[in-house]
């Protein structure tokens, strides 16, 4: 794993754009590197409030915050960690959450909560406004689902600005970006993008790949999540590093 924040370090100092000592997260272990913040499995909703803590302190000053969760290919846990990111938002936070799943799979957040209608859609296809009907509030929770597609031609700004009124924050469940590149064209509307990796198997070829191609469409990248990640040696070691 080591070579892969090597790769995010020279991606850095090449767009000067993401700090790759920022942010390092794993699914039910979570560490920060700028600090010493380390969960176990039993704490992923501490590590979630983590989160939400950090996309606050990096995006200060607004109302209401609109972030992707972007994984290099398939089953890292990118749409698993944006799901559980919402819940504690909706749960333990109090606040009014949006996902959009452009995921395009059958493990996104829109087909766990047995969602299947496409809302992302309008008269007018390059400027398109989500469809309210197609925007599914979970039971009587604060949590809306929306099933939605990239049309990788269409200026998403106005539909953004509109639905920044209405919610907290907004969450973009992303196709992963080996298999759906294009998709990354929405990511320069948002305010920033999380990439998530999956430990002992992403190569840092990969993870380098899409940082890049994440960059390429002017996304600002918020962290990496270092997802599933294994530990070796007892976890009372880890708490004291």
């Amino acid at each position: 794993m080591t070579k892969i924040f090597e790769a995010l370090q020279r991606v850095e100092k090449e767009h000067n754009g993401y700090d790759s000592d920022s942010m390092q997260t794993s699914y039910g272990h979570m560490s920060n590197v700028a600090g010493s913040v380390i969960c176990n499995s039993e704490g992923l909703s501490n590590s979630m409030v983590n989160l939400y803590q950090y996309v606050m302190t990096a995006l200060p000053d607004m109302d209401c915050r609109i972030i992707s969760f972007n994984e290099s290919r398939m089953f890292e846990g990118s749409s698993v960690l944006c799901r559980e990111f919402a819940k504690v938002l909706v749960s333990q936070l109090g606040k009014k959450v949006l996902v959009l799943d452009f995921s395009e799979h059958n493990y996104g957040t829109a087909s766990y909560f047995n969602i299947h209608r496409n809302g992302a859609t309008s008269q007018d296809d390059d400027a398109p406004m989500l469809n309210s009907d197609a925007v599914h509030q979970i039971e009587s929770s604060t949590l809306y689902v929306c099933r939605a597609r990239v049309n990788r031609d269409a200026d998403y700004k106005p539909m953004f600005e509109a639905l920044r009124n209405d919610y907290d924050m907004i969450l973009l469940d992303m196709p992963p970006v080996v298999i759906n590149p294009s998709s990354l064209v929405i990511t320069k509307f948002l305010d920033g993008s999380i990439l998530v990796v999956e430990s002992e198997k992403t190569r840092w070829q990969v993870a380098n790949k899409s940082v890049k191609s994440i960059m390429t469409h002017n996304s600002n990248i918020l962290g990496v999540i270092l997802n599933k990640q294994q530990y070796h040696i007892p976890q009372f070691i880890y708490n004291h590093i």
